[in-house]
């Protein structure tokens, strides 16, 4: 917000009015930057005094109304940048470019001089009063909430003391005992411990250390108690120190702690040094056990300097620490894995319900209650403890339902306390992230790039030389999850969720910004700025609905028709009824995140509705393109202005006969995107070219194309000319049959970093592929029916899938493909020597003639083997290996009438089927294990096996199988 104070804001207000008014502003500078520094003090202060909290509020909305402000001056800068580049356009006669419309507000300004100022005066004359009003309202509300902290003890001198005031108190409120009463649910991991603990083993240190990590109020004090307490570790040790570190890492106090934990004594002195020296003198030659409870710090050197005099404790020596912060367990542990950094998850609800009762008086009433007290509880041992004791003190039946009812976790509990100690050591910019989240449902399940996405259309993500906003976001949300905020879900890869009580935790934070309701109890609530819709709503921004400051609308299975507010950054409506967008889309000039943007015949929104949007951001799919009759539509739409477009995706459904195919041509080539984009996709186009811009070398950043369905173009783009390109996807495109490297350079340098290559159901395509691809990873022909597929040396091929073409040969010695090789109905295949020797999953071969009479040397790397329908192969043989080199697990073979031997079969195989194969006479196995006897069974074994025909060279046990068919 600063940075807009001193640039855009100043330089716009000299246009429009008169010389105070960026002094104004540069005082708006100067109190904000005073009111900065009270903020983490307000922040400590606001959880137990109503009147910081009130005042942390208007703060807020303040700050948001001014950023609503100078966005305000932003936008009619830019209709000015707009309308001059028309007039420039009508009275150039030759210009038809667009270059030197400057994007920057203050670019236009020097470089329009007086020009500029004149149009904009002419442009701002009838708001003049209406901003100058706004300007004076928010000059006045500033200089009354900085008046306020005079009475709020609010100081920047104050704010120190008070920091290391409440630091101590919350210190001193977070001390733990080692001592533990029962404890729930645990059991197994306790086990593991105590068996690391207790592990007779050699390492490079004479101690290990091992972290317990988990949210607040997840049990890893507890747990850490029941282990230190074991009787198993009586006498293992030669001594045991228990330290509640909290807050405030501070040496040499955890240094004295350890030392008076250990000896039972009161030691103390005046520094550092004196407390090393004495605590390596109590370890030196023992074996010692020490528990450093609750750690927040993450500085390294904090650690370094405390594990000084652990060095000198004898062989076998060990650590646990217990923290929330997944992070600092990675540092401080010796060599960080899944062993010795131990998660804790939420509890069963069995042992949610054991804590539960050992803390309530449970009557029948309680127990019929059962299942509303477990989900108020949701897996967290302190949640159960707590409200058992609240449940506890209220015998009456009727408001114990009440209190389940209601937020029982409010201020007067000991969760949310202990849960707001996390909030408390976040860093500002994960503060903001997280009291954001506060914005969707408990219980919902986000991805990724959805939050992502919402940051970055807030304003909340740097973006530096090194890193891209994405790749903040990412980092945030991992930070986070380390912190043991966000839960990766189960078996839902790239998911995440909020335990209820962190959601919670959230709200308190985010205040009254962050919103979650129906249309039916929705109505003008001032400072809402970030709102979600759970249940149906048809008007946005009407008389009845009054939220015209919103910046995210999140709205899912409802409809909207309309919407009117001219802030919003995020707009989401993906899983709704809408056919098309709302009335009003084009007016919101603020829209930064918007991932659908629907067209409909017939309707009130058109494709030139996207010209003002120009913030925009991440990737757009825009839908419904065969109604899109004019091409002025789609010149007035400026996609090529959208600069901070990652990807566009554009879909066609059944196109209108009216329209002819030059409309449809020159429409897909005015709706040309900004170069920078990195994914791109055309989807049903029914032009019979493709438009100019798709293959253009000047779009250097693009990473992946989807071409789908696009049934009347007859010959594909130079999409080999595009040096970026990583992925191709070409499908269900009958016209195409030109070969398919269509490209006017050396096909040597085409494709130059292509790792995924994809062709399917383009019936006519014709041409090889181009013969040097050196860092393809993932190739699919398929049904491709007139296609010759030559393969070129391919080094780093993973997957390779052809299925369905005319035929099939290859110019490299070996296919050195290392993971699947499928081929599946090829007519011709010639030019293979049929060596695998790199491949080590699966191998199948199906309706393939011109097989050559045996293959040999099958790899033993191999996991899987299917041949199906391959009427000239008469054997197989696999390479000579041991049971312990082998990996070999799975071989199907059937309707291959012509096999006749299988040599050199691995004993590690699982499942062998042999099917429809008549001429199998021989099964021979590489080995005969040591156990191996044959005796009366195995000789009627044998008898039985020659009765159908197949003679096995020997009769074995086969451990490992478990299907034979």
């Amino acid at each position: 917000m600063f940075e807009q104070l001193l640039t855009g804001g100043i330089e716009f207000l000299k246009l429009i009015g008169g010389v105070d008014l960026p002094k104004i502003i540069k005082k708006w500078k100067k109190d904000l930057t005073l009111l900065e520094a009270l903020l983490e003090d307000a922040e400590l202060q606001q959880f137990h005094s109503k009147p910081v909290r009130l005042w942390l509020n208007d703060l807020q909305d303040l700050a948001y109304d001014m950023e609503d402000i100078l966005d305000h001056f932003a936008i009619e800068a830019q209709r000015y940048q707009l309308k001059k580049a028309e007039e420039d356009q009508v009275h150039a006669l030759d210009d038809h470019s667009h270059h030197g419309i400057l994007d920057n507000m203050v670019q236009t300004i020097y470089s329009s001089g007086s020009r500029a100022a004149g149009s904009l005066s002419t442009l701002f004359n009838p708001v003049d009063q209406d901003i100058r009003k706004k300007i004076d309202e928010i000059t006045e509300r500033l200089q009354d909430i900085k008046d306020q902290t005079q009475s709020l003890s609010l100081t920047a001198a104050h704010m120190l003391q008070q920091q290391t005031l409440q630091t101590e108190t919350i210190r001193r409120q977070r001390e733990s005992t080692s001592l533990v009463g029962k404890v729930f649910g645990r059991d197994d991991k306790k086990k593991e411990i105590i068996a690391m603990l207790l592990k007779d083993d050699q390492s490079a240190e004479n101690y290990d250390v091992f972290s317990i990590v988990g949210t607040g109020g997840i049990g890893k004090t507890t747990l850490a108690q029941d282990v230190y307490n074991d009787e198993q570790l009586n006498g293992y040790f030669d001594l045991k120190a228990w330290v509640c570190i909290s807050d405030v890492f501070d040496v040499k106090r955890v240094t004295v702690d350890i030392i008076n934990s250990a000896t039972q004594s009161n030691f103390d002195c005046s520094n550092l040094d004196q407390a090393q020296v004495k605590l390596q003198a109590v370890l030196n030659g023992k074996k010692f056990f020490i528990v450093l409870d609750d750690i927040w710090s993450d500085k390294y050197d904090d650690w370094y300097k405390l594990q000084e005099p652990f060095q000198h404790g004898a062989e076998g020596s060990r650590v646990i620490m217990t923290t929330r912060i997944e992070s600092i367990a990675m540092m401080m542990v010796n060599n960080p894995t899944q062993h010795n950094i131990i998660k804790l998850e939420s509890l069963s609800k069995d042992d949610c319900w054991l804590i539960f009762q050992q803390h309530a008086k449970v009557d029948s009433d309680l127990t019929d209650l059962r299942d509303v007290i477990i989900e108020k509880i949701d897996g967290l041992p302190l949640a159960a403890k707590a409200l058992g004791g609240v449940l506890k003190s209220s015998p009456d039946k009727s408001q114990r339902r009440k209190i389940l009812e209601s937020n029982v976790w409010g201020e007067k509990s000991s969760v949310l306390p202990v849960l707001r100690l996390s909030y408390h050591h976040m860093p500002y910019h994960l503060k903001r992230v997280f009291a954001y989240c506060s914005v969707f449902p408990k219980d919902y399940k986000f991805k990724e790039m959805e939050v992502v996405l919402l940051w970055m259309a807030q304003g909340f993500l740097p973006e530096t030389q090194t890193e891209s906003m994405e790749d903040m976001g990412r980092k945030y949300l991992n930070d986070l999850v380390s912190r043991s905020l966000f839960e990766k879900r189960l078996y839902w890869e790239g998911e995440f969720i909020m335990h209820d009580l962190i959601h919670d935790m959230a709200q308190l934070a985010a205040g009254v910004v962050c919103y979650v309701a129906d249309a039916d109890t929705l109505r003008y609530v001032k400072p809402i700025r970030h709102l979600y819709i759970t249940k149906n709503v048809q008007t946005l921004g009407n008389d009845e609905i009054m939220v015209p400051q919103l910046r995210t609308f999140l709205c899912k299975e409802n409809s909207v028709h309309w919407i009117a507010f001219a802030r919003l950054r995020h707009l989401y409506i993906d899983d709704t009824s809408l056919k098309e967008m709302p009335l009003g889309i084009g007016k919101l000039t603020n829209l930064q995140s918007l991932k659908r943007f629907m067209l409909a015949s017939g309707g009130g929104i058109r494709v030139r509705d996207l010209r003002m949007l120009n913030q925009l951001r991440g990737r757009l799919i825009v839908s419904g393109l065969e109604n899109v009759t004019h091409v002025e539509d789609a010149q007035e739409a400026k996609l090529h202005k959208k600069e901070r477009f990652d990807g566009l995706y554009m879909k066609w459904g059944t196109c209108r006969d009216e329209v002819d195919d030059k409309t449809k041509r020159d429409v897909i080539e005015k709706l040309r995107p900004y170069t920078s984009i990195k994914e791109c996709m055309l989807d049903g186009y029914m032009g019979s070219t493709f438009p100019s811009w798709l293959g253009d070398p000047t779009f250097n950043n693009i990473v992946h194309i989807r071409l789908e369905k696009c049934e009347k173009c007859e010959f594909l783009p130079p999409l080999g000319k595009l040096r970026s390109l990583e992925s191709l996807w070409i499908g269900i495109m009958s016209s195409i049959k030109q070969k398919w490297v269509h490209s006017p350079i050396d096909n040597n340098g085409a494709f130059p970093l292509l790792e995924e290559l994809s062709i399917e159901k383009c019936l006519s395509l014709q041409g090889d592929l181009p013969p040097l691809c050196p860092y393809l990873k993932t190739l699919d022909i398929i049904d491709c029916k007139e296609m010759r597929v030559s393969l070129p040396s391919l080094p780093l091929m993973q997957d390779l899938r052809v299925d369905g073409c005319k035929a099939m040969s290859t110019t490299a010695d070996v296919i050195s493909c290392a993971k699947r090789i499928s081929f599946y109905n090829i007519l011709e295949i010639t030019g293979f020597n049929w060596r695998f020797q790199y491949l080590h999953e699966a191998l199948s071969i199906v309706n393939c003639s011109f097989l050559p009479i045996t293959i040999g040397q099958i790899p033993v790397t191999l996991q899987r083997l299917k041949i199906s329908n391959c009427k000239q192969l008469q054997s197989l043989d696999f390479q000579d290996s041991s049971s312990s080199t082998s990996r070999f697990q799975k071989l199907s073979i059937n309707r291959s009438e012509s096999i006749v031997s299988i040599g050199r079969i691995p004993l590690t195989l699982r499942s062998l089927k042999i099917e429809d194969c008549e001429k199998v006479s021989c099964l021979e196995f590489n080995e005969q294990p040591p156990n191996f006897s044959c005796g009366n069974d195995n000789k009627k074994a044998l008898k039985s096996e020659e009765s159908e025909g197949v003679f096995l060279k020997a009769s074995l046990e086969l451990p490992l199988l478990t299907k034979l068919k």
